[in-house]
């Protein structure tokens, strides 16, 4: 028997991949792309990874509105 998480976190969640998975279909060229959910007791990891191109030469310390946004959820979990 597993419990869910909350409603605030499983938004965050939800949020954080639908984000990713839009800028993996906007901007990486991928064929591919996995999501991956593990909950332990204490813990939860969420891991987004395509087949695309990367991040490139992008500046990363100017990220789009969209990754400050993942981040800041992920923080706030």
């Amino acid at each position: 028997y597993r419990t869910r998480a909350s409603d605030a976190i499983e938004t965050h969640l939800f949020r954080i991949t639908q984000e990713a998975l839009t800028n993996i279909a906007r901007h990486s060229g991928a064929q591919k792309a996995r999501v991956q959910l593990e909950a332990g007791p204490a813990t939860i990891r969420l891991r987004i990874e395509d087949n695309g191109r990367g991040l490139g030469n992008h500046d990363l310390s100017r990220p789009s509105l969209g990754m400050v946004g993942m981040r800041a959820r992920a923080r706030h979990l």
